[in-house]
């Protein structure tokens, strides 16, 4: 087996259509970081004048106040891009609606406290509009290596179909992944960091000989390039701030892609395995001990490293090298595999949670 894995390793790193698609896409990237530069500058100019500032005391930060939230940009000049270098279709237009939806009641959550259950209707709305677009699934192999259809039944509206079970199991899968990196960005550089890397390697996933979407990895390179930008913003000690506009709208994003892409679910959460186990965890707790499970508080996996032994910056780079590790093996592991991984790193989560949060 050992073998066969550094036969697929090698194939991918020489493959020619990897190097010819970030010659491709050479002027992409330079598009792409000029745009976002200028759009960095643009909120470093104008959000102190209109008192579009965070407030470190809150959080108990020895700082001055600083452009927040900062990341309205990216879904702006994103979008931008997209809509120069591709027809417009029904699943983007959809994307597009749903974006604009999510990313203004999260920018006015960002500078006026919005109830969670008014953000979580407009949450479920943004689902209900990519589902309505056409992006849905047909059928998921289960770890047991069947596969499951989900179209045996169907409902006909206007002359539209609606499968309820592929619906139910998307909209849950959006929400789901909104709220699991919603609850992970508290930590400062910890959502850049994983955004930035996260994209990077779901871009060359799409560019790679296993997968070839070459339409799809365009997409994933600016977000890939955007967010790298944005790092360097967003250090210990940041100059703009995050908000939950702009981190609502990535996560948002590889929800939607993981089902657009063939792809799907299982890649996404072994991407993203650590905040998405990490919410379960949390739900868990809190109904255990008579919560409202949407209730804010400071009791996060992050939050237990930060407290228990670790600096913020150790903090989040234990968090990275975890959530990375298991990465590059996604890449040549068949969709059954993928399922029995993420059984182990849920039993391997629950052991380091309950270990971790020992008195």
């Amino acid at each position: 087996m050992s073998e066969n894995f550094l036969s697929s390793l090698q194939n991918f790193f020489l493959s020619s259509r990897v190097f010819f698609n970030l010659y491709e896409n050479f002027f992409l990237i330079l598009w792409t970081i000029f745009l976002t530069l200028f759009g960095i500058f643009l909120v470093k100019k104008i959000f102190p004048k209109i008192w579009f500032l965070d407030n470190p005391k809150k959080f108990w930060y020895s700082r001055n106040p600083v452009p927040y939230p900062a990341w309205i940009i990216i879904p702006i000049i994103f979008f931008i891009i997209i809509f120069a270098i591709f027809p417009v279709s029904k699943q983007i237009l959809g994307f597009f609606f749903a974006s604009v939806i999510l990313v203004a009641t999260s920018f006015f959550d960002d500078r006026y406290w919005l109830s969670p259950i008014f953000r979580l209707w407009i949450q479920a709305l943004s689902a209900w509009i990519i589902i309505a677009s056409g992006i849905w699934i047909s059928e998921v192999l289960s770890p047991i290596w069947w596969v499951l259809n989900l179209n045996i039944w169907w409902i006909e509206i206007f002359g539209h179909y609606f499968y309820p079970i592929a619906d139910f199991l998307v909209f849950f899968w959006i929400i789901w992944m909104i709220n699991s990196m919603n609850w992970a960005d508290w930590v400062s550089w910890n959502t850049s960091w994983l955004a930035a890397l996260s994209w990077w390697f779901l871009f060359f996933l799409a560019i790679s000989p296993f997968v070839w979407q070459p339409d799809i990895a365009k997409m994933f390179l600016v977000f890939a390039v955007i967010t790298t930008i944005f790092f360097f913003f967003d250090l210990e000690k940041p100059s703009v701030l995050i908000g939950d506009s702009g981190s609502m709208f990535l996560w948002f994003a590889i929800a939607v892609f993981a089902v657009f892409a063939w792809w799907k679910m299982a890649t996404a959460m072994i991407v993203m395995w650590i905040p998405i186990f990490d919410a379960f965890y949390t739900i868990f707790r809190r109904i255990k001990n008579w919560q409202n499970p949407m209730k804010w508080d400071m009791e996060h996996f992050h939050h237990i490293l930060l407290d228990k032994w670790f600096s913020r910056k150790n903090s989040v780079l234990i968090y990275i090298l975890l959530s990375a590790s298991f990465w590059i093996p996604t890449i040549f592991l068949e969709t059954e595999w993928k399922f029995i991984l993420l059984i182990i790193l849920c039993v391997f989560m629950i052991f380091l949670e309950i270990f971790l949060r020992r008195k």
